[in-house]
Formats: structure tokens, C-alpha cells, sequence
């Protein structure tokens, strides 16, 4: 009795690594969103405007978009900070056909903590919103609720950077950029 549990058991492992191995090699097709993410691979550069106590600061940015297969988006992003420091970040962007939600996460060199993100696209304008639990801007030391607007053009984007301030979001800056070879 037991040798034919075995049996079964070894019979049922290779019928389901078999059902695996076909939708592996089947693979899942890449979504109309995942052809708009395709598009943003390549160089950029532009402007970050930063909101703060003292008014508008501004800072030059650059940033690479590369692909990962044909459902990722990765940025390599950087600005100067001032004299002695320069911002790098690095992003992995895509959708899930799954959830139909926009997915992403977000890595730097200020803090230790990873932002995972999550949104929506807005079916009128096209525009890219994605939510997250970052450190905050005004104390680092506490968490708060963000929110990025990402509008696209064919060799320009805009993203617009929120923090939730008193349960609503608050504009704390501003990256326009073009692609740097459009």
C-alpha cells in the first residue's frame, strides 16, 4: 500500500511540473501597457523642481531606462544634491495583467528602505499614478503615503511627486524630462 502512495504521489509530482513547465514555456503575452513601458527605454535628461521651505530649488537629472524582457522597465536615475552628493536611484516598473495594476519599486542611496508601488492608469489622460509608503520629507524618520502622476509624450515625461501632509497630498516636486537622443 504504501509503495502505490509513492507511485501516485511521484505520478501527481511529474504531472504538475509537466502542467509548469508547458505554461513556462508557453509564457504569459505582453499587454498593450506593457508596449507603452517598452517605449521608455533610453537615455533622458531635464529638470527636477524641488518645493521647500525656502521656495524652488532646482537640480539637472539624467536617467537611463532599460528593458527586461518584454514586461519590465528599469531606471538608473541620478542628480547632483548640492556639492559633495549626488542622488542615485534605481527602479524596476511594470504592470500585472493579474491585478491590471501598474507595479513598481524604488531603491536609492539616501535611506535603507525599499519603496513597492502600486497604482493605476488613468483612462483618459494615459497618466501613470503610483502609491507607496516612503520616508518622509519633512522627518525621515517617519513613514508617510506618496504619490507619483507620470504623464508621458513620445520623447518627454512629467512626473509629479506628492506627499500626503494632514490627509492630503501635498506637491513636493517636479522632474520634466526628454529623451536625450528625440
Amino acid at each position: 500500500m504504501r509503495l502505490q502512495l509513492i507511485a501516485a504521489a511521484s505520478a501527481a509530482l511529474v504531472l504538475a511540473t509537466s502542467f509548469a513547465v508547458t505554461a513556462i514555456q508557453e509564457g504569459e503575452e505582453p499587454t498593450e501597457v506593457h508596449e507603452t513601458l517598452q517605449r521608455t527605454a533610453g537615455q533622458w535628461e531635464g529638470m527636477i523642481t524641488m518645493q521647500g521651505p525656502d521656495g524652488e530649488m532646482q537640480m539637472p537629472a539624467s536617467e537611463t531606462v532599460t528593458t527586461f524582457g518584454d514586461f519590465w522597465a528599469m531606471s538608473e536615475f541620478s542628480c547632483p544634491m548640492g556639492p559633495d552628493m549626488t542622488y542615485h536611484g534605481r527602479g524596476t516598473f511594470g504592470y500585472d495583467a493579474r491585478t491590471e495594476k501598474l507595479v513598481g519599486t524604488w531603491v536609492d542611496n539616501t535611506t535603507s528602505h525599499m519603496s513597492v508601488m502600486e497604482g493605476e492608469i488613468d483612462e483618459e489622460t494615459g497618466a501613470h499614478t503610483m502609491v507607496y509608503e516612503a520616508p518622509s520629507s519633512m522627518d525621515p524618520t517617519k513613514m508617510s503615503t506618496h504619490k507619483n502622476v507620470t504623464t508621458h509624450g513620445k520623447d518627454a515625461y512629467t512626473m509629479v511627486f506628492h506627499e500626503k501632509v494632514d490627509g492630503e497630498f501635498v506637491e513636493t516636486m517636479r522632474m520634466d524630462m526628454k529623451r536625450k537622443d528625440g
